[in-house]
């Protein structure tokens, strides 16, 4: 749901519930306001029944002394009370961009972005903060939690909706971010439909989002398994599978690319060039290497396998590419040039050749953790 909608229907669901009852009668309740001092200076509070309920220490942006505000909300609520208005419900909402406080159609208090100093949430956390203060000194129920984690998450969203569409006719859904298709998913896959990959592709992307990821960080990877996917800050997504590639008619990479910047855009930010999207290419995976039995041999690229020439097997990366070898235990370094598919090992992700093994002092162990790092991408792709 656009988090637009689902803001209004949440704020009409929490009013509905404020509505004042006709013939409801509420207890008498003494409310005022008082000074208070301390080190950082004087400040405001809001006295329910001896209790209190909220202390405010900052000025409006109007200008309004914390106490001055303190007493203005006391006496919205007094004349709410007075008017038997169920003061008990009040609830955030969002007003003209401004965190609020609602009794019905009644603003009690808003939140002032000195409220906010020294803290990180955002003003409608505040403001569910205090409707909760105030509720619990008038004995009320507290806001439910499925709806404070409701406020969190759109908050945490800033206004960016990601939706999935199933379509009506043929084998797809459709993923969209902020109304713009960024990608389809399709049923070719016969494991898992194509609306409930698109949706957890979705659920995804709503938590990469949720954790502050922005639209420049969004970047292809190579994913262990050697699909193509994306990450998004610091969330690794899997978009791009075989299956997809062979519906649409293109090759693993270009398909994870066209994805990637589809989501660049939606978010509002430029797309980025192929070959940056390319050099930019990581995996982080096992190495092991091969030598002697296969030195002569034709490779899958219909090159004869050197074991003392400085290649690797990879198994989606195109011929010609070169890479950069780093192996994790010890940092040593190989650059070399893919020319063979494999290794098809579970863990592993490359497999380096007699002399490129030797370089990063791997002979012996057979196996080690490397990250791989696209330098290159080859002036033709033979795949």
């Amino acid at each position: 749901m656009n988090p637009s909608l689902r803001m209004a229907l949440l704020v009409f669901v929490l009013l509905f519930a404020a509505a004042p009852r006709p013939h409801s009668e509420e207890p008498k309740h003494k409310v005022e306001a008082a000074r208070f001092f301390s080190a950082g200076g004087g400040g405001g509070e809001l006295i329910i029944d001896g209790r209190t309920t909220i202390r405010l220490y900052s000025s409006s942006e109007a200008g309004t002394p914390p106490y001055e505000r303190a007493e203005e909300i006391s006496k919205r609520l007094d004349r709410l009370i007075m008017c038997g208005a169920p003061v008990g419900k009040i609830s955030p909402a969002m007003m003209d961009d401004v965190a609020v406080g609602m009794v019905g159609d009644d603003p009690v208090f808003s939140v002032e972005p000195g409220d906010l100093t020294g803290t990180s949430i955002s003003p409608l956390i505040l403001a569910y903060d205090w409707s909760n203060r105030i509720r619990s000194a008038f004995k009320s129920t507290l806001i439910p939690q499925y709806i404070v984690d409701e406020i969190v998450k759109i908050e945490k969203m800033r206004g960016i909706s990601v939706e999935v569409r199933k379509l009506k006719w043929g084998r797809e859904s459709e993923i969209l971010i902020n109304g713009k298709v960024v990608m389809k998913t399709t049923d070719t896959d016969p494991e898992i439909s194509a609306y409930d990959r698109a949706r957890a592709i979705a659920q995804m992307i709503e938590e990469s989002i949720m954790e502050g990821s922005e639209g420049d960080r969004v970047v292809t990877e190579i994913l262990p398994d050697g699909d193509y996917g994306i990450r998004i800050g610091g969330t690794s997504i899997s978009l791009v599978d075989r299956y997809d590639a062979q519906y649409h008619g293109k090759k693993l990479w270009d398909l994870a690319a066209e994805y990637a910047n589809n989501i660049r855009k939606a978010l509002g930010m430029r797309s980025s060039p192929l070959d940056r999207l390319f050099s930019g290419l990581s995996q982080t995976g096992k190495a092991s290497w091969y030598g002697g039995f296969f030195h002569g041999r034709r490779t899958s690229s219909g090159e004869r396998y050197n074991m003392h020439d400085f290649t690797a097997a990879h198994r989606t990366l195109p011929f010609g590419t070169k890479v950069l070898v780093t192996r994790l235990d010890n940092y040593k370094s190989v650059a070399v040039r893919i020319t063979d598919r494999g290794p098809y090992i579970k863990g592993r992700i490359i497999d380096l050749s007699h002399s490129a093994a030797e370089a990063i002092q791997m002979l012996g162990k057979g196996v080690a953790p490397v990250k791989i790092e696209v330098l290159e991408k080859p002036v033709k792709n033979k795949n």
